[in-house]
């Protein structure tokens, strides 16, 4: 399962808008390294991978996704 899978299984399961799932990975984040709503959507659909950056911010944020990565 690609990171796009899992944010969009983590989001359906915990029944989130893209805008609070975006809170999640923002919470501790200053304002300029947010990640925006639109990258979480494009990253989820397909349409972008993340950058390294994003990806740390987003396993930061939601280690449960990658537990079973090895």
């Amino acid at each position: 399962m690609n990171i796009g899978e899992k944010l969009k299984a983590y989001r359906l399961k915990h029944d989130l808008t893209f805008e609070a799932l975006a809170e999640i990975i923002n919470r501790d984040l200053p304002e300029r390294s947010r990640l925006h709503v639109s990258t979480l959507s494009r990253i989820e659909n397909g349409d972008t991978e993340p950058n390294p950056r994003t990806e740390y911010k987003i396993k930061k944020a939601l280690p449960e996704l990658f537990k079973d990565a090895a």
